[in-house]
């Protein structure tokens, strides 16, 4: 079958696999069963891939708007605020990516990525193992602010001129070219908008009265992003063991970068603020629009740079937060829970069931298409425990690493032609699985230490 078959074969099948599962589910409300179609219909083109990503997240909150909103009673339904659908799109948490956005373009518009690079890593010496865990820490303390693909491109362009000077089996060039994409995708995990399963995370919980601060995530997430970064750092020292010799390390220049204080300086006082929301009590999202206003009056970011944002990424979030608005509006949530019997699981073993859920989904579609597909559904399992839940759950979806097709980051390291699938599954594979227990532990031991860190339900 040719690709452009095979295409619109999935493409019709999605909709119709909808219609089929909505009709098998007689006993339930019909507004749930309207949901529970839409729902597995955005699965299957999410999987399937027919269209691109964010488009099947448009579609998915149109569907639900309209089924459930103006035609709700055409099928026995009670007729919903289509506008409960929409409200996603331009949700809080959609404003703090877009302003993180915004700002890692400035920053790298400005070539002060590349600068930033040059003067951390000539602090690490010449020696591989210090090398390599400056290019790991690195890549992950950009990625915690910018998004996981361009740190990784940023790395990769940055360390490909050593790794190419290189013999083709040489450990330290599969170790390096390895060592980003796992950093980049753990890095991830620090902050809100490290990436979006964070983000999606944090809307679907203040849908539910639940609001996470930037620093409660951080609290929640940085010590484990750095246990997994040391953890990847000693599977790759493992695998690949490098030998004491120095070498000569040379990157590419940065080239020139004006008003590089104003820039700095924004970012300073943005992370600053969203650190220290407890005290001045500024929404996050209110937060992320200071740099925009900042290098939009200051001509460092114009219309020109707004084309080249992201935009798929924010209308994916959209739609995954759409289609979570939907799944709590009708109550399938609950219905899901009750037919699965997951609601009497101890929290231990329902975060273990979900962690693996995600963190296998995510191996081998889209991390953000992962979360929109579970996360609904895991909050509604921890009824009762939610922030715990969805923190565990966002970022066991950052664990998804051990193929190339798992995530962006993988793909470019791959695509150098100087690793195999087998490189990168061995020890992806071994990160994911100590990952999931890892996160699973860890969280539930801060729920237990530090009870005021996760709200409560309200």
């Amino acid at each position: 079958m040719s690709p452009q078959r095979r295409r619109q074969v999935a493409l019709a099948a999605g909709p119709l696999l909808g219609l089929f599962v909505a009709s098998l589910l007689g006993g339930l409300p019909s507004a749930q069963r309207i949901m529970a179609g839409v729902f597995v219909f955005a699965v299957h083109w999410w999987i399937t891939e027919p269209v691109p990503l964010y488009v099947t997240g448009v579609v998915t909150a149109f569907a639900s708007a309209l089924l459930l909103g103006p035609l709700g009673p055409s099928f026995g339904a009670p007729a919903l605020d289509y506008r409960l659908f929409l409200t996603p799109f331009a949700s809080p948490v959609v404003v703090l990516m877009f302003g993180g956005f915004v700002m890692a373009r400035v920053f790298s518009r400005q070539n002060l990525d590349l600068e930033f690079s040059r003067f951390c890593l000539a602090r690490f010496g010449l020696r591989p193992r210090r090398v390599l865990l400056g290019v790991m820490l690195l890549t992950a303390g950009m990625s915690m602010w910018m998004s996981n693909t361009a740190t990784t491109a940023i790395m990769v362009a940055s360390l490909l001129p050593l790794v190419r000077g290189l013999p083709r089996e040489s450990p330290l060039a599969r170790a390096f070219l390895l060592g980003i994409p796992f950093a980049a995708n753990i890095g991830g995990m620090g902050t809100p908008i490290g990436t979006p399963p964070n983000a999606i995370a944090i809307g679907l919980l203040a849908d539910r009265g639940v609001h996470l601060s930037f620093l409660a995530w951080m609290a929640g997430a940085f010590p484990l992003m750095l246990l997994m970064l040391a953890i990847a750092y000693a599977l790759l020292l493992a695998f690949f063991p490098l030998g004491g010799s120095a070498f000569t390390l040379d990157l590419p220049a940065g080239g020139p970068a004006s008003r590089r204080g104003l820039v700095y300086g924004t970012f300073a006082v943005t992370v600053l603020l969203w650190l220290s929301d407890a005290v001045h009590h500024i929404p996050s999202a209110l937060v992320a629009l200071l740099p925009v206003c900042v290098f939009s009056v200051a001509g460092l970011f114009d219309k020109e740079h707004l084309r080249d944002l992201a935009w798929d990424i924010l209308l994916l979030i959209g739609g995954g937060l759409a289609l979570g608005v939907g799944i709590q509006a009708t109550g399938l949530g609950e219905s899901v829970v009750r037919v699965l019997a997951l609601d009497g699981l101890p929290p231990l073993a329902a975060l273990a069931i979900v962690g693996a859920a995600m963190a296998l989904l995510a191996t081998v579609i889209s991390h953000t298409a992962s979360a929109n597909v579970i996360l609904p559904l895991a909050l509604t399992v921890a009824a009762a425990w939610p922030a715990r839940m969805g923190v565990a759950a966002a970022l066991c979806a950052s664990l998804g690493m051990a193929l190339p097709i798992s995530t962006p980051p993988n793909a470019i390291a791959y695509g150098s032609e100087r690793l195999s699938v087998r490189d990168m599954a061995r020890v992806g594979a071994l990160i994911t699985v100590l990952g999931i227990l890892l996160t699973v532990l860890y969280e539930s031991a801060v729920f237990r230490w530090l009870p005021g860190l996760f709200p409560a339900v309200p």
